[in-house]
């Protein structure tokens, strides 16, 4: 191999990881956008659950209230299963679910602490929700910086002349942030 060789075959070498690195970052990104929708469907199916029981009159709620109860059983289970599947990621922002239960007084105490008990397990979902959606949007944040400096690393390896150290080092650098795209891939 001449000398002439050698940089354009290390130039395509780079692209190439690039664009695999691209490709992953972008498979990433719709993986994180499903997981997020998921999360946001089982919150929603939450809330009906919820609202259905608060709508109930007092001899409707006990009947009620075992299945509606169920239904928040699984899905808090859903977010906590995602929750613990990122639960590497460090907790970030603040509990911003407010209390969604008023004491009804033309329902019974037992009723009232029924509709205050499920009421109890909307806002944990709510919460859990809350910080699930967080942690994906700084996943996805982390995605697009990854990606981002990978192009500036290739950019600097197309502008300029280079030496061999010099591209090694931009082909290091995409190999690390490949492996950074492959092991958030991987969680």
């Amino acid at each position: 191999m001449s000398s002439v060789e050698g940089p354009n075959h290390l130039q395509r070498k780079v692209s190439n990881l690039l664009t695999i690195l691209e490709e992953d970052g972008e498979q990433v990104m719709r993986s994180l956008g499903h997981i997020g929708g998921k999360v946001t469907r089982s919150l929603d199916t939450a809330l009906t659950s919820y609202h259905r029981l608060d709508c109930c009159t007092d001899s409707d709620i006990k009947k009620t209230y075992q299945e509606v109860s169920q239904e928040l059983e699984v899905m808090e289970e859903q977010i906590t299963i995602i929750c613990a599947t990122i639960s590497s990621l460090p907790a970030s922002g603040e509990d911003t679910v407010e209390d969604i239960w008023e004491e009804k007084p033309d329902l019974s105490s037992s009723s009232n602490y029924l509709l205050k008990k499920v009421a109890r397990k909307m806002n944990s979902i709510k919460r859990e929700e809350v910080m699930v959606q967080l942690n994906l949007n700084m996943l996805q944040n982390n995605v697009r910086k990854i990606v981002s400096k990978a192009n500036d690393a290739v950019n600097v390896l197309n502008v300029s002349e280079l030496g061999m150290l010099q591209d090694y080092t931009v082909s290091r650098e995409l190999g690390s942030m490949d492996i950074e795209i492959t092991m958030l891939r991987g969680k």
